[in-house]
């Protein structure tokens, strides 16, 4: 059976959650695809249990313009250069607010249920949010989230291009959050910068159910730029098992409030973390395992 594909001719405005329950591809062709509701949350792009996700891009010279809001950190992509802060290229994802799930928002732009499977081959998540804006937030995954439960089903979620910039999280996973058994690798020509949560301004990676571990492989491409506020690991957040084969983790800060630099600006570790190659330019704060290998 033919896998559907769904082309993007225009910039397309949803107000309603993309839900993805079998195998299927998403070509951005350069255009924008913004989930816009007012009075009702919801990610962009829901891959529930047994649907399979690729998303590509075959128009990555179109240029969009964005700005930043400097007190959250989020990025909104505009219709036309009118102040804007910069550009991006390529097609564009972005809006989302999170799927609720007791009584917070995750995955911003993409929720991957248990059991679903996401591959971005280009594009980029951009300007998506998981927040309840509380004192209590547990909300997680601005760009992309990865869900588990207790019969073993989890999300996955691989990165062989694209980007996501620019997303924010209440409590973790500014880009990304990879829950317990899940699994999130990113390969040559991923990135993931500009994204901001109080841990794990990049990447959240948790040890949860059943003591199983999430696991997060950063086997090329780059993790930039990224922030947390308030908790720790400006770059990635692990309390699972974090395998770093070559790539790089650059730029990024960690503060605490009110506004105190923190040693933990690149990785903060309290799982298991080996490295094997790559470069870490920025400071690591450990309380688990680090293993070098090479």
């Amino acid at each position: 059976e033919a896998v559907p594909a769904i082309k993007l001719t225009a910039n397309i405005t949803i107000d309603t959650t993309l839900n993805i329950d079998r195998a299927a591809t998403l070509d951005l062709n350069g255009h924008v695809l913004r989930y816009e509701n007012n009075t009702e949350k919801g990610s962009v792009i829901k891959v529930a249990s047994g649907g399979d996700l690729t998303i590509r891009d075959s128009a990555p010279a179109t240029t969009h313009y964005y700005s930043v809001d400097p007190d959250t950190s989020l990025w909104t992509v505009l219709p036309d250069n009118t102040n804007a802060a910069g550009s991006i290229q390529g097609g564009i994802i972005t809006g989302g607010t999170g799927t609720q799930v007791f009584g917070f928002y995750n995955g911003g732009g993409v929720y991957v249920a248990p059991g679903g499977t996401l591959t971005m081959n280009g594009g980029s998540i951009v300007g998506c949010s998981a927040n309840t804006y509380t004192e209590l937030d547990l909300s997680f995954g601005g760009g992309v989230y990865l869900g588990s439960s207790t019969n073993s089903n989890v999300g996955t979620f691989t990165m062989n291009g694209g980007s996501i910039i620019g997303c924010t999280a209440g409590a973790g996973g500014g880009g990304v959050c990879v829950l317990s058994g899940c699994n999130f690798t990113m390969n040559t020509g991923a990135s993931i910068r500009s994204c901001t949560a109080a841990m794990g301004g990049g990447v959240y990676n948790s040890m949860g159910i059943d003591d199983l571990l999430g696991t997060f492989t950063l086997s090329g491409g780059t993790i930039q730029s990224c922030k947390a506020i308030g908790r720790g690991g400006g770059g990635v957040s692990n309390s699972g098992e974090f395998i770093m084969q070559s790539g790089t983790i650059e730029g990024c800060t960690s503060v605490k409030i009110p506004n105190e630099s923190n040693k933990n600006s690149g990785i903060l570790n309290s799982g298991q973390f080996t490295m094997r190659g790559g470069t870490i330019a920025d400071n690591v704060t450990n309380s688990g395992t680090i293993n070098t290998d090479g």
